[in-house]
């Protein structure tokens, strides 16, 4: 539980990844990433119930036999590469009947993440009651946002109206989520249809427990540091 609610984590896979194929099953040390997403999950002290939502069978099939399977298979609409996120988790708000619970939103493509680290984040959380959302977050150094140009009408100009060429020194910092963590309470996901609040404590995570999966160089990378992060 956290701050005397039940905490709900929710999984979210689907088939036909895009960018890696398959990544959601790819194997790592006996176990796929979505299956070592549930283990921790369901063996976490924090966590009450864990969902897994999907819209392939093969992984409905390996979170039933963890006992942690929505109650269908997720509907098309929601399992497109254009659907969001945020919606799939509101469905399986509407049809578990979650209130007055907090979310927490485990994407499977974050391989380093262990149980240490999870621990260390939502025992921050629950103890930084001042904060209704809490999301991890690794430091941007390259490219700087304020250095990041589109292109618009075949001319190049800076994204977010900014001055290009300022040193290094002078720029502030600035950071991204990373994937590892998001949680906020269910009443701020129907508000503001959002993990993210006016009152987000943010978790920093850098170096490599906060790779996450999103292409073929960070499918290499995590082959190389495999034997050092990930746990049995």
């Amino acid at each position: 539980m956290i701050r005397k609610k039940k905490l709900i984590a929710i999984i979210p896979v689907r088939k036909n990844s895009s960018g890696i194929k398959n990544k959601n099953l790819i194997v790592l040390k006996n176990k796929s990433l979505l299956e070592r997403t549930i283990v921790l999950s369901k063996n976490n002290k924090f966590i009450d119930q864990t969902i897994v939502s999907t819209n392939c069978s093969k992984m409905y099939k390996i979170s039933k036999k963890y006992n942690c399977n929505s109650q269908t298979l997720r509907p098309n609409y929601l399992s497109g590469k254009y659907a969001l996120t945020i919606d799939v988790i509101k469905h399986e708000m509407k049809i578990n009947k979650f209130k007055d619970v907090f979310i927490l939103l485990l994407q499977v493509t974050s391989p380093f993440r262990s149980q240490v680290l999870t621990n260390k984040f939502l025992s921050r959380f629950n103890k930084n009651k001042n904060y209704l959302s809490s999301v991890s977050v690794t430091k941007v150094d390259h490219p700087h946002p304020y250095k990041v140009q589109i292109i618009k009408k075949n001319k190049l100009s800076s994204m977010l109206n900014k001055e290009s060429m300022l040193p290094r020194q002078k720029l502030p910092p600035t950071y991204a989520p990373n994937g590892l963590f998001y949680i906020t309470h269910s009443n701020n996901i129907l508000k503001d249809n959002s993990f993210f609040s006016k009152s987000t404590l943010p978790f920093l995570v850098n170096g490599s427990e906060s790779l996450n999966l999103d292409n073929s160089l960070d499918l290499i990378l995590m082959n190389a540091l495999k034997k050092k992060f990930i746990e049995d």
